[in-house]
């Protein structure tokens, strides 16, 4: 069977930290996991010209070092396009856990842009940060960057980072997200990432391996359970 875990947040939330480390642990269980994320089809978009005014450059000693999104409303084309690049590589997959992971400034707005059934019987890790914390994260990250790059290290602008991705998206995890889609409880666990790196790795653990034991069950509809 496939299983989908649906990791999303703030831009510098820790959801490639969090991938990262449920790749890691899969492994370790004898399963295969693989990692499907959009970024590459965010710059793809940005390079082809056709869409300037939705970016801002940003350069660095006079190149191009990375770009701010200014319209959210890319992120509406990317949505349809992600959705059916990951169908496409988990088709024929068995006894595979599927990472999704993504980035949105209103997750009310993005997941009405996924098919009804493309979220079912799937799970969803959504990680909380301070926006400080966040674009520390992000400067981090994107401190050894020379060049604009397809990785995990793009840079932001603190101004972007407050002004795309401020909004309090967790009230809406917690309430109208299960009800839209009909979401058992159990399959939605948001976590909040304002520790250090070992306590953020320890929720992660706390709330995959579960889901792994289950998994390694072969059990149509595996439970997810916080404990």
């Amino acid at each position: 069977m496939v299983t989908k875990i649906f990791i999303f947040g703030r831009l510098g939330s820790g959801k490639s930290t969090a991938s990262k480390f449920i790749i890691e642990l899969t492994k370790k269980a004898g399963l295969d996991c693989i990692r499907c994320e959009d970024s590459h089809i965010l710059y793809s978009l940005f390079f082809s010209g056709k869409y300037n005014s939705y970016f801002s450059k940003i350069l660095k000693d006079g190149k191009l070092y990375s770009f701010n999104v200014t319209n959210p409303r890319i992120y509406d084309i990317i949505t349809p396009e992600f959705e059916h690049e990951v169908i496409c590589q988990i088709k024929g997959l068995k006894r595979t856990i599927v990472i999704v992971e993504f980035a949105r400034p209103d997750y009310d707005r993005a997941f009405r842009l996924f098919s009804y059934d493309f979220l079912q019987d799937a799970y969803f890790i959504f990680i909380d940060a301070d926006g400080e914390q966040c674009f520390q994260r992000i400067k981090e990250r994107s401190s050894s960057v020379k060049q604009i790059a397809v990785n995990d290290n793009q840079y932001i602008s603190e101004k972007n980072v407050k002004i795309m991705f401020g909004k309090d998206n967790l009230s809406y995890i917690l309430t109208k997200f299960k009800l839209d889609y009909r979401i058992p409880d159990e399959n939605i666990l948001p976590i909040i990432n304002n520790g250090n790196i070992s306590q953020f790795k320890e929720k992660i653990y706390g709330c995959t391996q579960p889901l792994i034991a289950q998994h390694l069950k072969t059990d149509n509809h595996p439970r997810f359970d916080s404990a």
